[in-house]
């Protein structure tokens, strides 16, 4: 396989994501596009959560944290998907963990939520309680509901991805037996603090997808 493409619903490039999981693709060939790559401020505002949902979270190219309607990014998520098949990819990788039920593509979309849940699922001790660590306070609710089809026993905090504050709020998730960090914006150095901090075992989103890709190719 030549080429995949990488797709997220901020705006790309991802150099955030892609610096953690190129040293686990090897010479690869990555297509990047984001849903957001091109729109003007008042574009972007236009996809802001409505007032009931609960927001996904992304990274605009400055850097930046930009909340999300899951129902408005859908049709331009779409479009950018459609630009990697386009433009050669095989295989195409969802930047986020959050669900995606409408999208169509013709090549193999691999999901990051499932391939996390899966993991995790397989990887928990029987009985065992959860940590689950989301980008925003709001996102704690569905969350668990997300995740409370491998164990009720659940726990969440919240820190953001793209702050470097915060990280000892993480310290409620004590006592847990595996914590998952919920969200391609977490990187390498988010895990290794989760862990000194809490001592046990943390899964991250984008090296579980990392991995996943490196079987398929």
């Amino acid at each position: 396989m030549g080429q995949v493409g990488f797709v997220t619903i901020g705006q790309s490039p991802r150099a955030d994501i892609l610096e953690d999981l190129k040293p686990l693709l090897g010479s690869l060939e990555i297509l990047e596009r984001g849903a957001l790559d091109g729109l003007s401020p008042d574009e972007i505002e236009a996809v802001a959560p409505l007032p009931d949902e609960t927001p996904y979270v992304s990274r605009l190219f400055d850097g930046s944290q930009v909340l999300l309607s899951p129902e408005k990014i859908v049709p331009l998520f779409q479009e950018a998907l459609n630009s990697v098949v386009g433009s050669g990819a095989e295989m195409v990788v969802v930047l986020c963990t959050g669900s995606f039920p409408t999208l169509q593509c013709p090549v193999p979309l691999l999901f990051p939520g499932h391939l996390l849940r899966s993991f995790v699922q397989g990887v928990l001790p029987p009985g065992g309680t959860l940590g689950v660590v989301v980008p925003l306070p709001e996102q704690a609710a569905t969350a668990r509901e997300s995740w409370n089809s491998i164990t009720p026993r659940i726990h969440t905090a919240s820190l953001s991805p793209y702050s470097a504050a915060g990280i000892e709020d993480c310290q409620t998730l004590e006592g847990c037996d595996l914590i998952v960090m919920d969200c391609l914006g977490y990187a390498i150095r988010h895990k290794e603090m989760l862990k000194g901090l809490l001592n046990v075992p943390v899964v991250l989103a984008r090296t579980v997808v990392a991995r996943a890709v490196q079987e398929l190719i």
